[in-house]
């Protein structure tokens, strides 16, 4: 018999959820729908989660660790040089958010920090979280001799960031699709040519 514990019961309630926010969004999802689409008392829902938005943070944070999931296996892929792997990490977030995005009607509203205060609570953690992703590729980069990261590699790591906002939600949902990858493509080739060692 499966175990249905305190876990078990988060789950349902946040997938319950997250197909009612994705359905209708933030502002009409109220916590006796969540509870009643997660089959559990209204009382149930709060012994998991404070509040609403505290289950908004969460989707939230769940959608975001999705990218930064793809952007981690992008910078471990072994059998590449840093070069490609620089390119693939921000390749793969960029499609996962794609993916993400077009998730539901209201998808995006759990991706873009000026969704709501719980939303960009969970954006603030993602931010710092992709900056340590990079942070690590980037010292593991210059480690190796491969690219030129100075003086710190935890600015260099935001300035790179701050280059692809355009690339992430919302900015993102507004570029034409077609355009999106060539424009990737462009920028990295302008990061790597900043980056790269020369003689």
């Amino acid at each position: 018999m499966p175990h249905r514990g305190p876990s078990c019961r988060r789950t349902r309630i946040l997938d319950a959820a997250c197909s009612l926010l994705r359905r209708q969004g933030p502002d009409k999802t109220t916590i006796a729908q969540v509870a009643r689409a997660a089959k559990v008392g209204v009382g149930t829902v709060y012994l998991e989660f404070a509040s609403k938005d505290a289950i908004i943070t969460a989707l939230s944070e769940r959608r975001h660790e999705g990218v930064l999931a793809a952007m981690r296996a992008a910078a471990c892929a072994p059998n590449r040089s840093f070069e490609l792997r620089l390119a693939a990490i921000f390749e793969r977030r960029t499609a996962r958010f794609l993916e993400l995005a077009d998730d539901g009607t209201h998808a995006p509203s759990l991706l873009c920090a000026n969704t709501c205060a719980a939303v960009r609570e969970a954006c603030s953690s993602f931010r710092e979280a992709q900056i340590a992703v990079i942070e690590d590729f980037l010292r593991r980069a210059r480690e190796a001799d491969a690219l030129r990261v100075e003086p710190d590699a935890r600015a260099v790591a935001k300035i790179i960031l701050l280059a692809h906002a355009s690339f992430e939600p919302p900015q993102l949902l507004t570029r034409a699709r077609d355009e999106i990858e060539a424009d990737l493509s462009a920028m990295v080739r302008l990061i790597l040519d900043g980056l790269r060692r020369r003689a």
